[in-house]
């Protein structure tokens, strides 16, 4: 499996109030193929669109299906996942409307209804991107919406990825400090003054 880098650029600070967004390489390809946002902690696909309009049950079974770079286990987002990625993106508290869901880094949103997994009795919660508002009123059988993929946890490659990264940074650190003692012990050998043994 390719190892899954951190994307140059580290986190995307979109506002004080909202999350941040930070790019994941899920492929090692050096392009975003998912991004890590830190209200809801979890990982969203780059495409805001995973396969078009669809009924719940077919579109949570094509999400849990998908392979998005090198992972699959992916789901729908919660009612609450969703309300922290549209706070971030329109940089406001969550909680707040604030018109249109913004793109951000994204690709393919549409202009439309997601779904989400949160549901009260037979109905499901869904966003509403034109107005950023969260309905209630959906069945899952009814009407078909749109679809976004999310990862939780993060991928434990993701991890290891980041350990890759920490890693050569903690051996420089080591190295440095190594060559630094050394130098030091060199100094004070080198100021000592030269005794004859005794015998």
């Amino acid at each position: 499996m390719k190892s899954l880098l951190l994307i140059a650029g580290a986190a995307l600070a979109l506002s004080a109030h909202a999350g941040t967004l930070t790019p994941i390489d899920l492929s090692g390809d050096s392009t975003a193929d998912a991004y890590l946002e830190s209200g809801s902690g979890v990982l969203w696909d780059a495409s805001g669109n995973a396969n078009g309009l669809m009924l719940y049950g077919p579109a949570k079974t094509f999400v849990e299906g998908a392979t998005i770079g090198t992972v699959a286990g992916w789901r729908l987002p919660t009612i609450d996942e969703l309300k922290s990625l549209y706070a971030t993106l329109n940089a406001v508290p969550i909680g707040t409307l604030a018109g249109p869901m913004a793109a951000g880094p994204f690709t393919d949103i549409q202009a439309g209804y997601y779904w989400s997994t949160t549901s009260t009795g037979s109905t499901q919660y869904a966003l509403d991107t034109r107005t950023g508002t969260f309905l209630n009123s959906y069945t899952p059988s009814g009407t078909p919406l749109y679809a976004w993929a999310v990862h939780s946890p993060v991928p434990e490659p993701t991890v290891v990825a980041l350990l890759l990264v920490a890693i050569p940074v903690l051996v420089l650190a080591l190295r440095r400090r190594s060559q630094s003692l050394a130098r030091a012990q060199l100094r004070h050998f080198a100021q000592a003054p030269l005794t004859a043994p005794t015998f």
